[in-house]
């Protein structure tokens, strides 16, 4: 299969805020949100995504309504939108993310042994996932993590269930033959950092 980069789809679609805003609303089709939760799901400054979102809308790919008790705009995808399938299958068949920033980024949280993708990295419906990231570090910093963490959930255009474990705690599990990381081993997914010798 080929992947459509994010660079590739942010000249087709002329803003990194509107790639980011297509993946978050075509990745949860039933959300319904206001500008300022856009904002920061989409981890984008509150101009950049009003104008986006916008766009978007005078384009017939999403649709809005005003919320009259909050006096607020709220935007929601149009699943009647002409090309929506097709463009549903463009952006979800996208490379969800930068693997080599990934890796950059993870690296700064902590010291990491192991990174392995699986679940949403590699097909868009989770299929048969138990987790979409599983990390092994020493001395991770938790604000650091949270902060990459919410910046892929940015990129990913969704939420993303990850598994966090010391180098002590994954041996014990590996050794234990552990049903949780079989799954993941067992099931497709792809190694970016491995110095656990798995």
């Amino acid at each position: 299969m080929i992947m459509m980069s994010d660079a590739m789809l942010e000249q087709l679609f002329e803003s990194l805020s509107k790639v980011r805003l297509l993946k978050l609303f075509l990745r949860n089709q039933k959300l319904k949100l206001r500008i300022s939760e856009a904002c920061v799901r989409s981890q984008l400054d509150a101009r950049a995504c009003k104008v986006a979102l916008e766009k978007l809308r005078k384009a017939g790919i999403l649709k809005s309504y005003s919320h009259t008790l909050r006096r607020a705009r709220v935007y929601f995808i149009n699943p009647a939108f002409t090309l929506f399938e097709e463009l549903r299958n463009l952006v979800l068949k996208s490379s969800p993310a930068s693997k080599t920033r990934i890796v950059q980024r993870v690296r700064g949280t902590g010291r990491i042994k192991l990174l392995v993708l699986s679940g949403v990295f590699l097909k868009p419906d989770r299929e048969l996932a138990r987790t979409d990231l599983l990390v092994v570090g020493d001395d991770v910093s938790e604000k650091r993590f949270k902060k990459f963490l919410k910046e892929l959930e940015a990129e990913m255009g969704c939420e993303i269930e990850y598994s966090l474990l010391t180098s002590d705690e994954f041996r014990y599990r590996h050794e234990m033959l552990d049903r949780f990381l079989r799954d993941i081993f067992e099931h497709p997914h792809e190694m970016l950092i491995n110095k656990m010798g798995v």
